[in-house]
């Protein structure tokens, strides 16, 4: 196994790509890890070789990984030399016999899982499950030409395994911007003839805010993946867009678990997640009888077929629990199917929360906030209390500008949620905190509740 730190670059491409054809698995790694991240993952995955860059935006990453065996990257591209010649007859012969050696189902990315709702774990991801994967989403998103904008870090399965792939498979081109830049990411994208957007909805919002009536040309398509975008934000990027699209994955699923195809339908793709490509099964479980669930009623959605991750790496036990007795694949995640087969995501086990006895999903709670048009972004986390066991704390970023005022969130709230899913408090924050790929950061974010409720609870 190798590992890399770096941004987007072709200096990653290439080491990827040449690991891939030896059948020698590739770890991504973020700039922006602290030295206590580093020192996790690779104590954990122990890679046989580190490559890294030395800086990052103009910071020195180099004492993060002091004391390890780094090759590091050059600085700048190194100028077009000759080819190199040909090798000897038996290196050649060695080479070609390695490279055929090479299995279908031998491990290429190894893609650790954010570590939001609980350890790190490495999810160990097959070449033939990256090439097919990148084969569902390029038949459901035919676009021609196919240049997609490559922004994510490696360290994610989007930057390091969907995007690249996605591109390599359509026979087009990506364009690497080193990291997420919201005030750069349209100029970028225009100069350089975009036509394939796929963010996390947060990185959406956050690009079309901060330069309001600002429109890339020759979009194409804007896909998003990582979670659900609001009504609002769907609208504004049908805009400035031909089509968009939903993706619903995860690290683990490596492939859409569901999508949809490219739509001007505004409420199919942010009102559902689209359906399951035909060769994934894709089955809602109740949580409590372990049965099959009727359209229309929530369970665990759980799915099956031979193109999941291989397993955690170095974690047999976590991998077995992963899975059910038939071999199903345990999402946390909680949904329903419509009458018509669309899948529709509803919340997520982890973020699940009783109070007075009822179930309460905060992913819920936030798209109705964020369907305010006065909210950009919202996040709803549970604390406890002695009369209802738990009760919920909203967390709102307005638009900018916005002005709003406590009671109008909360009469929206009753406009559109039972009693009991009302969160009992609402905090106006300037921002959210945020993990690296664009998603709130709910780990960080449910340790500022808690220093909060030292100094002023309930």
């Amino acid at each position: 196994m190798i590992a890399i730190l770096a941004p987007p670059s072709i200096d990653f491409l290439c080491l990827h790509l040449a690991a891939a054809s030896l059948s020698i698995a590739t770890l991504g790694l973020n700039p922006k890890y602290t030295r206590r991240e580093l020192d996790f993952v690779i104590g954990d995955a122990r890679p046989d070789l580190i490559f890294s860059c030395r800086t990052f935006r103009g910071k020195d990453v180099s004492p993060r990984l002091e004391g390890r065996d780094v090759i590091w990257l050059p600085a700048e591209p190194a100028p077009r030399s000759e080819p190199a010649g040909a090798l000897a007859e038996d290196e050649q012969c060695l080479l070609d016999a390695v490279r055929a050696s090479v299995a279908p189902q031998d491990t290429a990315l190894i893609v650790y899982t954010s570590g939001s709702t609980g350890q790190p774990k490495g999810a160990q991801i097959s070449h033939a499950a990256l090439v097919h994967a990148a084969r569902a989403r390029c038949i459901a998103w035919p676009v021609t030409p196919f240049r997609i904008l490559s922004n994510l870090p490696i360290n994610h399965i989007g930057g390091a395994g969907d995007i690249p792939c996605m591109a390599l498979v359509a026979g087009g081109s990506q364009h690497i911007m080193e990291s997420f830049d919201a005030t750069e990411t349209l100029a970028f994208m225009t100069e350089q003839n975009v036509t394939v957007w796929y963010q996390v909805p947060t990185m959406f919002q956050l690009v079309l805010d901060g330069i309001p009536g600002a429109k890339p040309a020759h979009v194409t398509a804007s896909i998003w993946s990582g979670g659900q975008a609001s009504a609002e934000l769907g609208r504004r990027l049908a805009d400035m867009s031909e089509f968009v699209a939903t993706d619903y994955s995860m690290t683990e699923s490596v492939g859409p678990i569901s999508l949809s195809g490219l739509l001007r339908d505004v409420d199919f793709v942010t009102q559902t997640s689209g359906f399951p490509p035909s060769d994934r099964e894709v089955r809602i479980v109740d949580l409590e009888t372990e049965a099959s669930c009727s359209p229309g009623r929530d369970g665990e959605i759980r799915i099956r077929d031979a193109f999941l991750m291989s397993g955690y790496l170095n974690r047999p036990d976590a991998t077995k629990s992963a899975m059910d007795a038939d071999g199903w694949f345990r999402t946390g995640d909680i949904g329903h199917f419509r009458e018509d087969g669309a899948l529709v995501i509803t919340g997520r086990m982890s973020g699940m929360f009783k109070s007075g006895g009822y179930n309460v999903y905060p992913q819920e709670i936030e798209q109705v906030l964020e369907a305010h048009p006065q909210i950009a972004s919202a996040a709803v986390v549970s604390i406890a209390d002695p009369v209802y066991t738990q009760v919920g704390w909203a967390y709102v970023v307005p638009r900018q500008s916005a002005d709003i005022s406590l009671d109008d969130l909360k009469a929206w709230c009753r406009d559109r949620l039972a009693n009991y899913k009302i969160p009992k408090r609402f905090h106006i924050s300037s921002q959210l905190p945020m993990l690296p790929v664009g998603k709130i950061d709910r780990a960080r974010l449910a340790e500022q509740v808690q220093s909060k409720l030292g100094m002023d609870a309930p």
